[in-house]
């Protein structure tokens, strides 16, 4: 008897996700927004023969030095309303 109420709360939902196909979306987004999934990029910061900076994600050759950067996509890139306030 259980099983065949598994087997029929399984199909409702189911056809509840074929009638509503957006929330399958949301499904696949919630683990990054959660955290679960680290969402980062690693890049590389060098200085090129003319001393000008470059940021790519693939190290230069052997002989560059460079540094590893971990960018973090939920990261604000803006400065926030209070430290614009202090600057005046």
């Amino acid at each position: 008897m259980f099983k065949i109420l598994l087997i029929i709360c399984l199909i409702g939902a189911g056809y509840y996700l074929y009638q509503h196909p957006e929330l399958l979306s949301k499904a696949r987004d919630l683990p990054q927004q959660t955290g679960l999934i680290e969402n980062s990029t690693e890049v590389y910061k060098w200085q090129d023969a003319d001393g000008n900076w470059q940021i790519t994600d693939k190290p230069p050759a052997d002989d560059i030095s460079y540094k590893k950067l971990k960018y973090h996509h939920d990261a604000n890139v803006m400065p926030s309303i209070t430290e614009q306030k202090q600057k005046k």
